[in-house]
């Protein structure tokens, strides 16, 4: 028959566990990082829109323009990988608009401004959404002298 000093040490022991298992659950429903969003699967583009002076006629446009529509098959089929080391790949898919070229290229990326600025081959794209599933970055930028066009490119998992 147990003691009660064994039964005590017995209920300290289970109760360390529970604690122990409270503590690694509250570390799972930590959220992820920016930098671990991006990093969780290969991402593929699903949107790409643009609003400005899309015809180059000197004034912004009323309409926003759906540049993904005008893409061919073989471009919404590539996936972009976004590494540990700042480094990233973008993968042609399934289909290549050109047989002749490579099927990955690399890339650079870093995450500034405290994570709300994603920078892509030198280029700063504003973080509108990054969730597990959605990336949604914009990059605003004076094409036309008087005009600021804006891009809008939505990626998906």
């Amino acid at each position: 028959m147990p003691t009660n000093s064994s039964r005590k040490v017995s209920y300290m022991f289970l109760i360390a566990l529970f604690n122990l298992a409270i503590a690694c659950n509250k570390n799972e429903d930590k959220p992820a990082t920016k930098t671990e969003l991006l990093m969780t699967a290969p991402w593929k583009l699903t949107a790409q829109v643009f609003h400005g002076d899309y015809d180059g006629d000197g004034v912004v446009d009323p309409v926003d323009t759906d540049m993904y529509a005008d893409l061919d098959a073989c471009d919404k089929d590539d996936l972009t990988t976004f590494k540990a080391n700042g480094v990233g790949e973008l993968n042609e898919g399934a289909t290549k608009c050109d047989a002749s070229d490579p099927q990955t290229q690399s890339f650079a990326w870093a995450l500034k401004e405290n994570e709300t600025i994603l920078n892509f081959e030198g280029l700063d794209f504003t973080i509108v959404e990054l969730s597990a599933t959605t990336l949604k970055v914009s990059l605003t930028d004076p094409f036309e002298e008087g005009t600021t066009d804006k891009i809008t490119v939505t990626f998906t998992h």
